[in-house]
């Protein structure tokens, strides 16, 4: 019976791979986001991965920023939006921000966060590495919403890479509500019960994409979710708002 059912109803901001410090980063969407954001009453807004470049021998000549990590921390403490009543989650990725990891061991999400909070930033909260899971408490349990940046290339189909993901699951260990970075798409789908969410990224196609033929789809998502008692997902709404016509 419907009419029984206690809903939860919640809303959020998500975006993913800003690459922040990269010429190919789109600052300006970044802060049309969150104008967006504010105006939705949105509280909280999650980054699914690689918010800042890092350093390899494929982005040398991409970067705007000084060499070094301190730089380009500095650079997300300080190009992140500030705005009262908005708090930023974010997790770290293997790739990009992740490179720090594999070449030093430094653990590059508390470090990013350190830096942030020495420049003033205490609504920049570092979640994890690579995935993180948050539960929504309900009266009779829980909604789980994993952030996932994996890793791999842009296969055939836009789809493929979520629906491997999420059949690799076993049963308990699926979540509610999966969302993913690292691919630069908007995409919807819904394999075994899971709602799965590709966010967009923050940053336009540059050489190495466009010589891969992969697409990078610009923009940002609002993330609308009614949950019954026990948890379970009623209905996700799933705004992405791309800045450039397909």
């Amino acid at each position: 019976d419907m009419k029984k059912l206690d809903d939860t109803h919640i809303r959020f901001g998500a975006i993913a791979d800003i690459h922040l410090c990269n010429i190919h980063t789109r600052k300006d969407v970044l802060e049309t986001a969150y104008i967006e954001f504010k105006k939705e009453k949105i509280k909280d807004v999650y980054v699914i991965g690689n918010a800042i470049d890092g350093e390899s021998k494929f982005n040398t000549y991409e970067l705007y920023t000084p060499s070094g990590f301190e730089a380009q921390a500095k650079e997300f403490s300080t190009a992140m939006p500030k705005i009262e009543g908005i708090t930023t989650y974010f997790i770290s990725a293997q790739c990009h921000e992740g490179w720090y990891i594999g070449n030093s061991g430094l653990n590059v999400g508390n470090a990013m966060e350190a830096v942030a909070r020495r420049n003033g930033r205490t609504d920049l909260i570092h979640l994890g590495h690579l995935e993180h899971d948050i539960f929504v408490q309900t009266k009779n349990g829980q909604c789980c919403i994993r952030l996932f940046h994996p890793g791999g290339g842009t296969p055939y189909a836009v789809s493929y890479p979520a629906q491997k993901i999420v059949e690799s699951y076993t049963g308990g260990e699926k979540p509610n509500v999966l969302l993913l970075g690292h691919f630069h798409k908007a995409y919807y789908s819904a394999v075994r019960n899971v709602q799965i969410v590709q966010v967009p990224s923050m940053m336009d196609q540059n050489v190495f994409m466009r010589k891969k033929r992969i697409e990078s789809v610009v923009g940002y998502t609002i993330i609308d979710m009614t949950i019954d008692v026990n948890g379970n997902v009623l209905s996700l709404i799933h705004i992405s708002e791309p800045t450039r016509p397909y």
